[in-house]
């Protein structure tokens, strides 16, 4: 990567991942918390923060995707590269595969004649979806330690040479 790119590129990706980490932090810390607290029915607060969640997603495909290719660009070896396409391959599978079957059983675990059998299963992936966007998060969080830690390994290589 030509060196004047070089600062420019690091700061899309420090941007990028500060974003994803602080997208999360702030819905799992303050919007979910918030929604739940104040409205009245789980199935509405659901209603509620899946479209947040789902923009979350979104952007975590985009940026892990993004910010292997930055990291490739970059030098920074495969570790960091690959954390963020298993990243975004997580936000892949939360959104299309656990969240869209969440969606599909909403009315039959929460409708005016709830289904026990939907309500089980609406909770067993709910839980993943939990545990998934648990673990995205601190994904994220070793992404920026791993990339901090490439950023001054090629720092010292380049004043070595």
């Amino acid at each position: 990567m030509r060196e004047r790119v070089r600062p420019l590129a690091a700061a899309v990706l420090w941007i990028a991942l500060g974003s994803w980490i602080g997208a999360m932090a702030l819905f799992a810390a303050v919007v979910t918390p918030t929604i739940f607290g104040n409205v009245s029915s789980p199935d509405q607060a659901g209603r509620l923060v899946g479209p947040i969640l789902a923009a979350i997603h979104l952007y975590g495909i985009v940026a892990g995707v993004g910010i292997a290719a930055l990291a490739l660009g970059l030098g920074h070896g495969l570790r960091v590269p690959l954390l963020a396409l298993l990243l975004a391959g997580a936000c892949a599978y939360s959104h299309f595969g656990v969240s869209a079957a969440i969606a599909e059983l909403r009315d039959a675990a929460f409708g005016a004649a709830p289904d026990p059998q939907a309500q089980a299963r609406w909770a067993d992936l709910h839980r993943r979806s939990v545990w998934i966007f648990g673990a995205a998060g601190l994904g994220a969080i070793a992404l920026a330690f791993m990339n901090a830690f490439e950023e001054d390994r090629s720092r010292g290589a380049t004043r070595r040479s």
